[in-house]
Parts: structure tokens; sequence; C-alpha cells
């Protein structure tokens, strides 16, 4: 895979919806770290193109910039928790952001911001699903 994405590319990408938007942040459901990975790509400084940055899995929470600016310490204690056996609330998966990249016949990328974002583990997001939630729309 090349790190370097053309703004031409990044438009094809997008139209053939290849794309999933994370800026906002959200609840990422795709492939765990066992099965693939989640690509992540953001516009470089320049604003030349866009580069691949890391990689997530799905059950992770992207925080939005702001978000995790505003509410970085706390973020970071509930991202310390790391128990295994928590199971999610899917009345308050209904309820939060949902950042789908499942897609055929490939796997969406995440666009995130170029500044930065902050990913809790699955872990403390199944744990804390609506705290992380709550705080990531307290900016919007």
């Amino acid at each position: 895979m090349e790190d370097f994405i053309s703004k031409e590319q990044f438009e094809e990408m997008l139209q053939c919806k290849m794309i999933a938007d994370a800026r906002n942040g959200g609840l990422v459901i795709g492939r765990s770290h066992d099965d693939g990975n989640i690509d992540m790509i953001r516009l470089l400084r320049n604003k030349s193109g866009y580069e691949y940055c890391s990689k997530l899995e799905g059950g992770e929470y992207i925080l939005c910039h702001e978000a995790y600016l505003k509410y970085k310490q706390t973020i970071i204690e509930i991202n310390s928790y790391k128990q295994y056996g928590d199971k999610v609330d899917l009345y308050d998966v209904c309820k939060c952001n949902i950042i789908l990249t499942q897609n055929e016949p490939f796997d969406k990328t995440l666009l995130i911001d170029y500044r930065g974002q902050f990913i809790v583990n699955k872990r403390a997001t199944s744990k804390y699903l609506y705290e992380i939630d709550c705080i990531n729309k307290l900016i919007f």
C-alpha cells in the first residue's frame, strides 16, 4: 500500500464510497486487528494530498479532536480500562454515532482530522460507551 494519496485519488475513493468520515468521532464498526484492521488517512498539513497514518479496529471509539483536547485527562483515565468481559449495551450503541467501515468489495478507509484524534481501546469502549459518546457530543 502506498503511503501518499493524491487529491484526485482521494476524490475517486470518495465517489466509490471507499471513505468513511470519522472527523466528528463515533463508534467504529468493522474488522478487528486479527482480521486485518481498519486503515486511517489524513490530509497532509501542506494540503497537497493525503497519507495513511495508522490503523484501528472495530469496537473502538474515535473521539473528535476538540473533545479529546477539552476532556483529555478523563479520556486517558477511561482508556486505561483493560479488563475483558464487558459487553456493549445495544441501547447505548443505537444512540451513539456509528462509523461503519464494512463495504463490498473493499472495506472503507477512515478519514481522520489532520490535527489528530484519540482512539479509545475496545475494552474501555465496551465498558464506557455511553460516557465516551456523551463527551464527544458535548462539543457539537
